[in-house]
């Protein structure tokens, strides 16, 4: 059964110390008034202690700090520890018997921090306040506020550390077993000699403490830049200009007379009625004509019968019939054709006036289209990205022009340029693509988290990770479409082990 932590007391006042160049907490029981000034970082084993964690969990933390100094901690030595936390009155559940507090040094005034309010305190009591200096002025306290800005050390001696591993195996505080007695005879140097290394032990464990086993978390030291989103256009290989397009003549498909037609210089837009043909027989002959034709034949009919020749008779017969079935025809027939305009556009020339006879094919008048057009040639395969009717984007100069697809044959591409800014004869390109907000950054500053690359800013002295969608990945840098702002500050070389909310400082 993983057995939980004590928890440590939370109405304890702390305030801000320095002693020989390292900084300390005055440290003040509410309760009993007792100050004990004590290292910045020997008590964050003790805040570790909240009731909620277990010792494996603690000692695993502990580990990981101390394992590279060959110092190991289990959860049995950690529970020793408590029980000298418990025996100090530190833990929360035992009363705290009121003591004179311990004066503070006058050369090392505290210096008032930000408190954090407490939880409301249960009252406690310190069966031996003497233990419970000895403890302090040994292990140490920082209370339960934050620490900040610990000061650095150098790593321990092997002997230091051979001491630290001793002082987690002690047992609780318990009455020391008096020594054995000195034998007559030892030498005074001897016991001098002892007493200045105890001295020493004693000296040097609150820093052993603060370097092996409390050593502060690491702040990573990175070099940064500020993020410049920037513009980023693609274009196929190949610049064409705009032309206009040429005027089309227009025509009826049928022989006729010209009934209306539209006057030259008109402005149309498309579908409108240009011109009228008024119905004609299959010869291309008018009404009027083929009654003229009639009457010829009639006569010419009565000669023959006069005459009496069958062959003439027969022939003149015919004929009448013929004309009389293409007036009926005409008559009765199919309404005059009508030429539409193709598109919007002028017209340019007429050349037949109303009433003027035409026959099939011959042109009646010509159009000119005002729409601008590109064609380009792409590279093999890069047409079958294109539809007819998508719209496209150009680029001249700078500028960028709206466009859409007229047609494609093969690799050939027929474009409609719509904007109105576009002018005959300007040089352009085919967008690929135009993208805003664009970030070129080293590529060692994209790492993989969760099989997603992200990117670490700095903000608020902390390490962020972001995710980004890559552009474009090169050698040496890579382009980020999405995911970094004109505002963010980019770690460029986030150390190996970064983690999101990890502590970082910019260094030159």
């Amino acid at each position: 059964m993983v057995a939980n932590t004590p928890r440590v007391r939370a109405d304890l006042k702390v305030t801000a110390a320095e002693e020989d160049g390292a900084k300390c907490f005055d440290v003040v029981d509410p309760t009993s008034g007792l100050c004990v000034r004590i290292y910045e970082l020997e008590w964050l084993i003790a805040q570790r202690m909240d009731g909620a964690r277990s010792f494996d969990e603690i000692a695993t933390w502990a580990q990981q700090r101390m394992g590279s100094l060959g110092v190991k901690v289990t959860p049995e030595d950690l529970a020793r520890f408590a029980e000298r936390l418990r025996a100090s009155g530190f833990l929360e559940g035992e009363p705290v018997a009121a003591v004179e507090p311990a004066p503070v040094p006058v050369a090392q005034a505290p210096v008032p921090v930000a408190v954090v309010e407490p939880e409301p305190s249960r009252p406690n009591k310190v069966s031996d306040p003497k233990k419970l200096k000895a403890l302090m002025q040994t292990v140490g306290d920082t209370g339960s506020h934050p620490v900040i800005n610990a000061p650095e050390t150098s790593r321990p001696t092997g002997q230091a550390v051979d001491n630290m591993k001793d002082f987690f195996r002690k047992a609780p505080l318990e009455e020391e077993e008096a020594p054995p007695p000195r034998r007559r005879g030892a030498s005074l140097s001897s016991g001098v000699i002892s007493a200045i290394g105890i001295v020493a032990v004693l000296t040097a464990f609150p820093v052993l403490v603060y370097v092996t086993f409390l050593r502060p978390e690491a702040v990573a030291k990175v070099h940064v830049h500020k993020a410049n989103p920037e513009e980023l256009t693609d274009l196929y290989d190949g610049a064409a200009a705009i032309h206009g397009i040429e005027p089309t003549s227009l025509a009826f498909t049928d022989a006729g007379k010209i009934g209306v037609v539209v006057a030259r210089g008109a402005e149309v837009p498309k579908g409108m009625q240009l011109a009228t043909l008024e119905a004609a027989s299959a010869g291309g002959e008018d009404l009027g004509h083929l009654q003229r034709r009639l009457e010829f034949y009639v006569k010419q009919l009565a000669t023959a019968k006069a005459s009496g020749k069958a062959a003439e008779i027969d022939k003149a017969e015919k004929k009448v019939a013929e004309k009389k079935s293409m007036i009926a025809s005409l008559a009765h027939g199919e309404p005059a054709q009508q030429l539409m305009s193709p598109t919007a556009g002028k017209i340019v020339d007429v050349f037949v006036a109303p009433g003027g006879m035409v026959t099939a094919g011959q042109p009646i008048l010509k159009i000119a289209d005002p729409r601008l057009q590109v064609e380009v040639t792409l590279g093999p395969g890069e047409a079958s990205a294109f539809d007819k009717g998508n719209p496209v984007s150009l680029h001249a100069g700078g500028r960028f022009l709206s466009a859409r697809v007229a047609s494609i044959e093969g690799e050939k591409i027929e474009i409609d340029v719509t904007d109105p800014a576009a002018k005959n004869g300007d040089e352009v390109q085919l967008v690929k693509r135009h993208l805003i907000g664009v970030v070129t950054v080293p590529a060692k500053a994209v790492v993989k988290r969760g099989g997603v690359s992200s990117v670490y800013v700095l903000t608020g002295g902390q390490a962020k990770a972001r995710v980004v969608t890559v552009l474009d990945r090169m050698p040496t840098e890579v382009k980020v479409s999405s995911g970094l702002g004109a505002e963010d500050v980019l770690i460029v070389d986030p150390p190996q082990g970064l983690q999101d909310g990890d502590k970082a400082i910019e260094v030159p």
